[in-house]
């Protein structure tokens, strides 16, 4: 906006012609007024709300909760919470906050928690930021925690340990008159209990003095994220966060289940197998090492602690069976005795003795092995594994007089027939389709 005030009147005298002249100069000066909106990516104007150092003389159960002072605060991915020593030394950065939340109205809050802490809420209260590190318990006696840029500019904090606390006490003066925060409140922070350490004003409320600004909560404390959400702090029985899940191997292979579970600690675990106890099954995961098929079935697990248990939903473990693997063998009887006829080919299972594996026990000699015979003068027989894992014999067309057959007894039987089956032939190649499965068999041309 462009605004412009008058100057006093200043009268001059020129003369023209020898005459006189009056006339008056009116000289306005002229100011330019810039307008702002309001700040909308504040996060300055904020209070410490409630912190507590441990939970029941856990003190890696830690919490820090935020309220902001006036409406848009939420833009705290440029803040961060800092916590010093005795002395005002050995800085520890507790969180650096890398984005925003969703809420900004006067009263909303940020919660920042230990991964612990979550386990002394009731399981419903999302944290907004987890800590990157604790308060030491060594500040827990005496010590300030500051809320700052991250450039150092403190604009809040809360010091603790009356006059065992030495260290500086002055920041910003955004949202403490004299921008000091001090005296500190006389004791320590609070970790023996479940209280917190709370700020008894309103929300828009300055700090004064952190001795007459701050109490202790209520017992127990209750904490709030910015979505509006609020738990007490308490003991609470196990919930599961994330099942076991089902799993198949091959065997000899190891199964391994896990359970994730939230709830006040100490959280102790039971496996169970088809439920029964499994011995010495009591961590948060369990490996069946060597699964066999004796394995197979359901895998669930019951956390508990002081307050009381809850069972997961069951598992499944799958063991594949073991199979053996078709594949083709030339040449694999040589000749016979008497020389009448030759083993071409077989396709089944070698001859490997004794063969163990898993729940499979194969023994000497071929299994469901099927032969092909070439006998004296007769076209070439041949045999071959589809990808269907079907036989195929084939032999020459059109081998005119010339008849399948197959023994299922063994080569020196007279049990021959005619092989059963829509034989194909494309004039330059017959052949017949087998499953390997129907047993061991041999197959020949025979000219009548």
């Amino acid at each position: 906006m462009v605004s412009t005030s008058a100057l006093p009147v200043r009268h001059c005298w020129k003369r023209k012609l020898g005459v006189p002249i009056q006339f008056t100069i009116r000289v306005f000066a002229f100011s330019l007024i810039v307008l702002t909106g309001a700040n909308t990516n504040a996060f300055h104007l904020m209070q410490i709300e409630q912190v507590i150092g441990g939970v029941n003389g856990d003190t890696s159960a830690q919490a820090i909760q935020l309220r902001m002072r006036a409406a848009g605060e939420s833009f705290v991915s440029s803040a961060r919470l800092v916590v010093v020593d005795a002395a005002g030394q050995n800085p520890i950065v507790v969180k650096d906050m890398t984005s925003n939340v969703a809420n900004g109205f006067v009263g909303d809050r940020v919660l920042i928690v230990s991964s612990n802490f979550t386990n002394y809420l009731n399981g419903t209260v999302v944290p907004d930021f987890i800590m990157d590190q604790t308060i030491p318990a060594s500040y827990l006696a005496a010590g300030r925690l500051q809320y700052e840029d991250d450039f150092g500019t403190i604009y809040w904090s809360v010091s603790w340990g009356g006059s065992g606390y030495t260290g500086s006490q002055t920041g910003d003066a955004s949202n403490d008159a004299n921008g000091n925060f001090g005296p500190a409140i006389g004791g320590a922070l609070p970790s023996s209990a479940t209280v917190a350490l709370l700020f008894q004003g309103a929300p828009s409320a300055p700090s004064t003095s952190n001795s007459s600004d701050y109490g202790l909560s209520a017992s127990p404390a209750t904490f709030v994220n910015n979505a509006r959400q609020s738990s007490s702090v308490g003991l609470y029985k196990p919930s599961i966060s994330s099942e076991p899940q089902s799993q198949t191997v091959n065997p000899g292979s190891n199964g391994t289940f896990c359970v994730t579970a939230i709830g006040t600690p100490p959280l102790s675990y039971q496996w169970l197998f088809n439920g029964t106890i499994i011995s010495s099954a009591t961590a948060s995961c369990y490996t069946r090492s060597n699964a066999q098929v004796a394995d197979i079935g359901g895998y669930s697990v019951v956390v508990t602690n002081n307050s009381g248990s809850v069972t997961s939903d069951v598992a499944m473990l799958s063991v594949t069976p073991f199979r053996l693997g078709w594949f083709t063998m030339d040449g694999g009887g040589g000749m016979s005795a008497g020389a009448t006829f030759a083993v071409r080919g077989t396709l089944g299972q070698p001859d490997a003795g004794r063969v163990t594996h898993a729940q499979s026990v194969v023994n000497g000699g071929f299994w469901r092995a099927l032969n092909v015979l070439q006998m004296p003068g007769a076209p070439l027989l041949s045999i071959t594994r589809t990808a269907t894992n079907t036989g195929t014999i084939f032999w020459p067309s059109p081998s005119t007089g010339w008849v399948l057959q197959q023994n299922t007894n063994d080569i020196n039987s007279a049990n021959w027939s005619n092989a059963p089956g829509s034989i194909q032939d494309d004039s330059v190649t017959k052949s017949l389709t087998i499953d390997p499965s129907a047993g061991t068999r041999f197959y020949r041309l025979y000219k009548p």
